[in-house]
């Protein structure tokens, strides 16, 4: 068994609840062994609470779908999908290959595509003669 001073103790103790390893699964015995090993793992995210899990698998379910759940007008039914919202495969890949065509045809400078320029450069007799900085008058 490893014998520790109370200052020392103290201060892991101070660092266990600072680093918040026990959101890591950790305990104050196993900290004070490898302290190492548990300053590593207080680099890592902590884990989701159970309220955030739930919350986080319906947010990956709706953006590998597409599809947003919406419930019933009884609280006792599940999520059902509307079928307004279900999309087409066929039609979202014929979208996604217009894109890439269209990007396809755009000019290229070293492999970058460039998109044309919708504005261009004013005639200098356009300009305003007052933002001309060459030549100055009177002075």
């Amino acid at each position: 068994m490893i014998r520790i001073d109370d200052e020392q103790l103290d201060y892991y103790a101070y660092r266990f609840v600072r680093l918040r390893l026990d959101r890591h699964g950790w305990t104050l015995a196993r900290y004070l062994a490898n302290p190492e090993a548990g300053e590593d793992q207080a680099l890592e995210p902590e884990p989701l609470l159970p309220a955030q899990q739930a919350a986080a698998l319906r947010l990956w379910q709706q953006q590998d779908t597409g599809v947003l759940p919406r419930q019933h007008a009884a609280p006792t039914h599940g999520p059902w999908i509307d079928p307004a919202d279900i999309v087409d495969i066929g039609e979202l890949l014929a979208g996604l290959r217009a894109e890439v065509e269209a990007t396809e045809q755009m000019p290229r400078h070293n492999g970058a595509a460039i998109e044309p320029m919708r504005h261009h450069r004013k005639h200098p007799n356009h300009r305003n003669a007052s933002a001309n900085f060459n030549k100055r008058r009177g002075a």
